[in-house]
């Protein structure tokens, strides 16, 4: 939302002395991108008017969001972990190694290699080449909404140039930083965790790389095990078992 929205009148000072150090602006986008668990980026972005925003335009601001949560989330993984020996592991720890030109996974391990995660990844690859191309100038709200943040909520796709500068696409595990609520798979902590944090039933799905329909069902087991009936009643079970 904008700083002029958050304000409201009873905080319309906060937006002059925002103006007052920017002499150029009078209002600002705040983006916060973060996972559950707190970690992620806040960007605040001047404005040169102030502004409301649209439900379309911040549905295409959290999906973004999205994005750049997931992408702090990889750096972060990526800066910790070991250096990958040669011919021993997929490199920086991926789990699959695609070619971008034929689609077909090169190399797979652990859940990867499962059928439906093969499927999974190929299909990921074709939308990540397609949003890719001329559909960002042509289309691009339909090329953010075809690229999400996540393949199952599991991995990233990420490109990568081997020492002859050849193109490859990893998937490289990246899930959420997520607690697991005792009683709990991974995908209904996932899911549990976002709505806890009032988000949209389509954006999570985004955020996971899932059908919407599919964050449906998980949302009703996981309040089912939690005996939860309401968002309010799991906001509180979720903050009392540490998980937001």
């Amino acid at each position: 939302m904008t700083l002029s929205e958050a304000a409201g009148e009873k905080y319309a000072y906060a937006v002059e002395s925002w103006t007052r150090h920017h002499d150029y602006a009078k209002d600002a986008l705040g983006l916060s991108a973060v996972d559950p668990d707190g970690q992620g980026a806040l960007i605040i972005a001047a404005l040169p008017e102030l502004t409301t925003v649209s439900g379309h335009i911040r549905h295409r601001w959290q999906m973004v969001g999205a994005h750049l949560t997931t992408g702090f989330r990889l750096r972060r993984a990526l800066k910790n972990s070991k250096r990958v020996e040669p011919d021993v592991e997929l490199p920086h720890n991926a789990e699959a190694v695609l070619d971008p030109k034929r689609f077909s996974i090169m190399e797979a391990v652990g859940d990867a290699k499962e059928s439906e995660a093969t499927k999974a990844l190929r299909e990921a690859a074709i939308v990540v080449d397609r949003a890719r191309g001329r559909m960002r100038k042509t289309d691009p709200d339909e090329a953010l909404r075809i690229w999400k943040s996540l393949v199952e909520g599991r991995w990233s796709m990420v490109d990568w140039f081997d020492s002859d500068a050849r193109r490859f696409v990893l998937a490289i595990r990246n899930p959420p930083g997520i607690n697991d609520p005792h009683g709990l798979t991974k995908r209904e902590s996932q899911v549990s965790a976002y709505a806890a944090l009032g988000e949209s039933g389509k954006l999570i799905g985004y955020r996971l790389g899932i059908s919407t329909s599919r964050v449906s069902a998980v949302l009703k087991d996981a309040m089912r095990k939690l005996r939860v009936h309401t968002q309010a009643e799991l906001v509180e079970k979720m903050r009392g078992l540490g998980v937001v």
